[in-house]
Formats: structure tokens, sequence, C-alpha cells
């Protein structure tokens, strides 16, 4: 025998036989015959092939050497003959030549190289199907598996295992009795269609030919983020984000997690609402690919920015705002699922020009305790003043102890907290020269009487 890696196995006879009410019948599905093919020999013994199935029987007049049938037939990878016997109708059959192809599972699924949230390469992932050509009673011949529809160019073969040598197609064999040829792929691009893919096995010898196909499906299948500005194709994402496993082909729509492909519904799924790993499988046609990503939380403000706004005039103390610009942390994630606030609470080291006016002592009065959305994992802290009339005397100040939260949108339920790096206490003061200073995020906003406004970062 010649081809790579096989053995030769011995064909063996089959004996069948009938006697008077007792026919042989043997399945021979799933055949498609369009009708009944009969011989029928001194109307004595029959050979039927009719509905999927494979007869012998005798008459109600057999006798002994009366009978000699023989029939052949051949469909979808099956011979079917008989040779007649001569006593009680047993018809003494060769081996009976035939030839499967079987693809399990019937669809790969590749995830294609890509680069993950840290820059680093991430190479082509991908499921693997086995396909197997089986010859049984084959008399010495050639096998060729063989690409229809562009198979070649969305597998990679390998040749028995999935460390197996690479092959190509055709890849041809010669096979002699009973044979096996194994062939693993893994898939490197998406077909048109689902099972578009056709292969075929064609057994030939001595003019004989037995053809048989099989389609199957390569889908590409990758994650993406809803939000593009980072690496959608990364596997950390941030509490509450959307994310969706798309596939090809198709109309690029999602497909149902921990389900088969669905053509016809775009399906979003939703990180965790906490630091937590998981994973979501991706099965088609009994293949599956499973997807593990990482989720984080929001673990701390940063400010990058303050923009002033000046609503006072000469010779008037207070009456300004500042906008700190403050990021969510980390930045390589999305939170745009994520609500912040500060909670209100009632202020402390009040002395001084403030210390009779209790009107500012709750911070729950002054936009505290309010949920506010992000953008691009930013939002924007107002802090202000209004005007502070005279006399200043000695001056005053009080300090708003700040606790910041956060939570995702729709938890309403859930609130967590941030980690203090920076201080997000809101102190105010007065000099006794009508100079009124807020401090805040590592920045003091000042303004003077003479209308000077500035705004100082004081911490790293």
């Amino acid at each position: 025998m010649r081809g790579t890696g096989h053995q030769t196995y011995v064909c063996r006879p089959v004996t069948i036989s009938a006697s008077e009410g007792n026919p042989f019948t043997m399945d021979v599905s799933p055949l498609n015959l369009g009708g009944a093919f009969v011989w029928v020999t001194n109307n004595c013994c029959s050979v039927i092939v009719s509905n999927g199935m494979f007869v012998v029987q005798c008459g109600l007049n057999c006798q002994c050497g009366g009978c000699s049938p023989s029939c052949s037939y051949e469909y979808e990878g099956y011979g079917i003959s008989a040779n007649g016997g001569n006593c009680g109708c047993t018809a003494n059959a060769g081996v009976l030549p035939a030839i499967s192809l079987e693809i399990t599972p019937r669809a790969v699924l590749f995830e294609p190289q890509h680069t993950d949230a840290n820059g680093a390469l991430v190479l082509r992932r991908s499921t693997y199907s086995r396909i197997e050509c089986s010859c049984s009673g084959c008399d010495s011949g050639t096998v060729v598996i063989s690409d229809l529809a562009g198979a070649a160019e969305h597998l990679i073969l390998h040749l028995g295992n999935e460390a197996g040598p690479i092959v190509g197609l055709p890849y041809e064999c010669h096979v002699e009795g009973d044979e096996t040829i194994v062939l693993v792929a893994e898939g490197i691009s998406h077909g048109a269609l689902t099972n578009d893919i056709q292969l075929a096995a064609i057994y030939e010898s001595g003019g004989h030919v037995i053809r048989v196909e099989r389609p199957m499906s390569v889908f590409e299948v990758f994650s993406e983020t809803r939000d593009k500005r980072f690496n959608e194709h990364r596997k950390t994402l941030g509490v509450g984000e959307d994310v969706c496993i798309r596939w090809r082909p198709g109309l690029w729509n999602c497909i149902l997690i921990d389900g088969e492909v669905d053509d016809y519904s775009a399906h979003v799924f939703e990180a965790p609402h906490s630091s937590s790993q998981f994973s979501h499988s991706v099965s088609f046609e009994g293949a599956s690919l499973p997807f593990d990503f990482t989720v984080v939380e929001p673990l701390e403000l940063e400010e990058v920015y303050v923009d002033r706004q000046n609503n006072g005039s000469p010779n008037v103390a207070g009456s300004f705002a500042a906008y700190i610009g403050i990021a969510v942390m980390p930045t390589n994630v999305s939170f745009d699922a994520v609500r912040v606030q500060e909670i209100g609470s009632m202020a402390t080291n009040v002395y001084g020009y403030f210390s009779n006016m209790t009107n500012v002592f709750d911070h729950g009065q002054h936009g505290a305790n309010i949920w506010h959305g992000l953008m691009a994992n930013r939002y924007q802290d107002k802090v202000s003043i209004s005007e502070v009339p005279e006399p200043w005397g000695q001056g005053g100040g009080f300090t708003w102890p700040i606790t910041n939260a956060w939570r995702v949108a729709h938890d309403n339920a859930v609130t967590n907290h941030f980690s203090h790096r920076l201080k997000y206490d809101q102190t105010f003061e007065l000099d006794s020269n009508g100079t009124v200073r807020i401090r805040k995020m590592g920045y003091t906003i000042q303004r003077t009487t003479n209308d000077v406004l500035t705004a100082i970062r004081e911490m790293p």
C-alpha cells in the first residue's frame, strides 16, 4: 500500500443466506434509490434493493440448484452486490465495497490573530474538525480527498492528528481492503456561507468509482467591545461594559452566548459589576470556542485639568467657579456604564466668618448625593462659591469631608467607594482682606478682590 501513515487490512467475504419464507434483509439506508431494483432468477430467488433495504428472498417453489441471482448498485459511497448460490437460496457475496466521509464536528471556529489590551500579539486560536474517510471492502485502488469549493484557502489540514504534518488538497492515498484516512482541520479564514465548504472522497479501482461529498463550515469568531476608543478586541473589560462575540460569515451580527449561532439577532452581553474573571463559550454544530475575560472596577479618581470661571467684579470677595476635569482610573477600559457621586456630609472645622452660616454646613444641599455619568471615563466637578459680603473680619473657613462613590448605572442598590489617593475633601478659606480660596483634588483655586483668579496645582 502507498500513502503515509496507513495500514493494510485483509478483506473478508460476507455470506448472506435466505430460505423459503425467511428472507435475508440488510439496512443500507440512507440510500435514496428512486425506485426498486429487482433481479429474479427462474421464479425462485430474487434480490431486491428498495426503500433503503437490501433483500434476498426465495420463491415458494425454490429447489436446490435453481437459484442464481446477482445484482449490483452504487450510491453515495455504498456498493451492493450479490452472487447466487445453488441450495436453499443461499447467496454468497464478496465484501460489499463502501466508502464514507465523516466530518466531526461539521464546523471549525477560529479567532484571528490580534493584539490584546497590553499590546501583545495573540496568535490565532482554532477548534479542530476530524475528517475521517473510511474505505470498507475496497479492492486495491486510490482514495482522493478533494476540495470542491475553496476549502484549501480556509483550512490547514494535518495528517492523523492536530500535531501531524500539514498536507494539501487534493490528498491522495492508495488503499487496499479496509482503510481509514484521518485529516484534522483548523481554520485560517472564514467561508462565505454556512456549509459552503465542500469536501469529496473519491475511490477508484479498475474503472469502478465511488464518490461521497460532505459540507462543512468555517467561522471567524472574535470579541468586540461597544466602546471603540480602546482596543475593541481586548479581553479586559470595565464593570458593566458592553461586549459582543461576533462571527462571520454573516451580517456581523452577534451570537447567543453559551448557545448556538443565531443568524437573525444581535446579542450584546454586559460584563459583571465587580472585579472578576469569567468565560463565555461560543458553539456551532458541535464546535465550541471559549472566550476568557477579566473585569476591573474603578480604582481611583485623578484630576486632569481645571477650567476657571470668574463671575465677580472688583472689590467683591468670592463669586467664582472652577471645573475640575476628573478621570476614573484605570483608563484602558471603558466605564461608560459607571455613575459617580460625592456622598454628602456636614461641614467640619467651621470657624470665623462662617461659624453662624448654617446654610452652608450641609454638603447634601450643595451638589452632593447626585449620580453623574461619565464620558470617555471622565466627568467635570464644579467647585464654586457665591459672593461673600463684607465685613470679613478675621476671615474664616470650613471643610466638606467627601467620600466618592460609584455604581453601575442600573445597580441602584449597590454603592462602592473609591480609594483616596488624592485629597477629595473640599475646603473653603476666607482671608481678612477678602481673598477666597477653594482647595480640592490637589488644586487651589483663588480669587482676590482685585479680580485676579488663579488655579494652582499643589499635589502631584
